[in-house]
Order: structure tokens, then C-alpha cells, then sequence
């Protein structure tokens, strides 16, 4: 899905030009976290709970209570943005972004017990629809507006096609209620949103203090960096088994170890993509968006510098909501989130959007060093969090 929203940004790039790309991930940036929250982070819930299936129609219920008020907001907050007619992009984001909740939840469950290839298979159909979707309201409309319609549209239909990969009714069902699970899920749903608020902290001062052409040029060379973090939250998700066994043991030092390893194996990856992409990096954007999308050295530099720590911690994710670390993993978030909007508040009078994206990478810095701190004490102590704190 990743390399779908890259090939997205591809096709209005090449379309309708920088501008409409700013718009466009301005309107995502928005959007996204809003339904982060909404999502309560029921897909890395589900996946590490020992009885999910027992529990899958109390999430269901707690999804759809979450994505509705997820898509109010979302309509809400770009109404009031001060550009003008940003609600007719995000809306139509917002009714994919619905669409995707359940998708995402449906997931969860599959990592669960270990069927990644039921996963890819789906991630490989919602690709292809948002490609396909974006390109024919951009084919009929010749707007931004119309494309995201398009996009929203295939996105409603795919959900009937994907539903069959959930699971099957349970015979030993043990129900929760909606909002004693939502209460329980809330922190789990602040976190997801103040992980994605630092990227759209950075978009939003790009776009006020810089302008939405230069963050058109960022956002386009940024999502370089998301495909590297589908793989990095690939390699924290591929040991959703053994997270799930580790805590229905409560053997939370070895949920922690985990993540820990995932975590080095993640950063490795940033540090060898960043290395490849200060040599490679504006000849392939050029290639791909064309001349008006190149970016400078510097500018690549400081936003894959920000992949190495976000590799790291997107990877330690699951195994830390594994851990029962709510409280700390909010704060942990939180801090990097002050951090990042500091730095970058500081650093864009400065040195623009080259400041902007230094600003991410030191909250970014913050944010995973905090999160392997949650880790190793885990890894200390080895306890049920309820014990220590968690």
C-alpha cells in the first residue's frame, strides 16, 4: 500500500504538478492521524491477543464506533484549515480511510495466527484499487478532488471483496462491551495518533512557513522513506506468533527481546537506504516525478537521516503494545511529538524545508531512544506490566 500512495503522488505529480501534490498529502497528513485514533491500533491489538477470534465482534463493534467519529473529525478539521477547499480532498480520503479500518482490523487477525500470505494477497488488491481508483477520477475530473473521490469509491467496494479473509463465527465467544473496550483501547488510539502527528506537524509548518509547492517536494521525496517503513513494520510483524505466545505466557521480557531484535535489524535498513539514496536519490526523483520534483542533496540527507530511528521504532511497535506499556509508550510519543514540532518550529526560519526535515529526524531520535528504554525494562524485569506499572 505503500508503494501505491508513492504511485499516487506519481500520478498527480506527473498530472497536475507540484502544487496539487501539496495539497494532496496536506489533506493525508490531516486525515491519517485522525483515523489512527479512530483505529484505537485494533490491527497490532488483535494480532498479539491470545483470544482475538473470541473477541472479534466487541472489536468490530469498537471499530465502527472509533472510524465514525474518526470521519466526522476529519470533515470537521479541514473545513476549518485555512486552505481553501481542502474538506474536498479529505473527505473522500476520510470514506477510504473508513473503509480501510476494517480492512486493517481484519489483518490483525491474520498475523496472528501467522498467515502473512492471506495479508500480502489483500495488501496486493487495495494497491491495485488505489491506483486504479485515483486514476479514473483523475482521468474524469482532471482535479485532486475528483481523484481521491475515485480513490474512495473502489476502496467502499473492496471492503465486501476482503471481509471473507476475517474470521469465522467462534463457538466460545467472550464478549466485552463496546465502550468498556473502547476505554480500555483509548490510550492504544492516542498513541497511534501522536506517532503519525510528528509527520503531519512537519507537513502543516512546511506548508505555513515554507509554502505548499516546497512541501509538494518534501512530501514526494518523504514517501521514499515510507516504503522503507512498510518493511521495517513487516519485520516487527512477522513475529506476531511468537509475540502472541510470549504474552499469553506473560512472559514479557521475551515480548520485549523481540521487538528489540526486530528493532536493530530496522535500523540497519535505514542506515543502508540512506547511504543508497544521498547517491541515487535525485536522479530517481526526476525519474519518477519529473524535473520540478528534484530535490537537493541536503534535503535527502536530513529525510532519511529521520528513516533510521522511524524504521526502528515503527518495527519495535507491536512488540511494544505487546508489552501492556500503554502509559509509557503515550508518554514516550508525546515527548518526541513537543520535540518535533520545537526543533522544527526552531529550524524552519532558518533553513527551510532542509530545517523542517532536521526537526523531524531529531523527534524522530527521541522517540525510538525512549521506546528501547520501555524495551530493556521489560526485559529487566520480565513481568506482567500490570505489576510494574505498565
Amino acid at each position: 500500500m505503500t508503494a501505491a500512495q508513492g504511485a499516487a503522488l506519481i500520478i498527480l505529480g506527473r498530472a497536475l504538478g507540484v502544487e496539487a501534490v501539496g495539497v494532496y498529502t496536506l489533506a493525508l497528513a490531516i486525515v491519517s492521524p485522525i483515523f489512527l485514533f479512530g483505529h484505537l491500533r485494533l490491527q497490532e491489538k488483535v494480532a498479539t491477543d491470545p483470544l482475538g477470534k473470541q473477541r472479534w465482534r466487541s472489536y468490530r463493534g469498537a471499530m465502527l464506533v472509533g472510524a465514525t467519529l474518526a470521519l466526522v473529525l476529519s470533515v470537521i478539521v479541514t473545513v476549518l484549515y485555512p486552505t481553501d477547499g481542502l474538506w474536498k480532498v479529505a473527505l473522500p480520503l476520510a470514506v477510504a480511510r473508513f473503509a480501510e479500518s476494517y480492512v486493517h482490523m481484519i489483518h490483525g487477525y491474520w498475523q496472528g495466527a501467522g498467515d502473512m500470505a492471506r495479508v500480502a494477497r489483500a495488501n496486493v488488491i487495495r494497491a491495485i484499487g488505489l491506483v486504479v481508483g485515483l486514476s479514473g477520477g483523475l482521468a474524469l475530473t482532471e482535479t485532486v478532488a475528483g481523484a481521491t473521490t475515485g480513490a474512495a469509491v473502489v476502496a467502499m467496494l473492496l471492503v465486501p471483496v476482503l471481509e471473507g479473509s476475517g474470521p469465522g463465527p467462534s463457538l466460545d465467544e467472550v464478549s466485552d462491551s463496546t465502550w468498556s473496550l473502547l476505554s480500555h483501547l483509548l490510550p492504544l488510539g492516542a498513541v497511534a495518533v501522536l506517532l503519525s502527528l510528528n509527520q503531519t506537524a512537519v507537513r502543516v509548518l512546511i506548508d505555513r512557513g515554507v509554502g505548499v509547492q516546497e512541501l509538494g517536494v518534501f512530501a514526494a521525496t518523504a514517501y521514499l522513506v515510507r516504503l522503507g517503513t512498510i518493511v521495517a513494520q513487516s519485520l516487527g510483524q512477522a513475529r506476531a506468533p511468537e509475540l502472541r505466545a510470549a504474552a499469553a505466557n506473560h512472559d514479557f521480557g521475551a515480548v520485549a527481546r523481540q521487538g528489540l531484535v526486530s528493532a536493530g535489524h530496522a535500523a540497519l535498513l535505514g542506515v543502508v537506504t540512506a547511504g543508497v539514496m544521498l547517491v541515487v536519490g535525485p536522479a530517481v526523483m526526476v525519474l519518477g516525478f519529473g524535473e520540478a520534483f528534484e530535490p537537493s542533496r541536503a534535503l535527502i540527507g536530513a529525510i532519511f537521516a529521520a528513516g533510521i530511528p522511524l524504521f526502528a521504532s515503527t518495527s519495535l511497535a507491536m512488540a511494544t503494545v505487546g508489552m501492556g506499556e500503554r502509559g509509557l509508550y503515550l508518554c514516550a510519543v508525546a515527548i518526541s511529538l513537543v520535540s518535533t514540532v520545537v526543533l522544527v518550529s526552531f529550524l524552519v526560519p532558518e533553513w527551510g524545508v532542509v530545517g523542517a526535515a532536521w526537526g523531524w529526524a531529531g523527534g524522530e531520535s527521541i522517540k525510538t531512544l525512549l521506546l528501547v528504554g520501555i524495551a530493556l525494562r521489560r526485559l529487566r524485569s520480565g513481568q506482567d506490566p500490570s505489576r510494574v506499572g505498565g
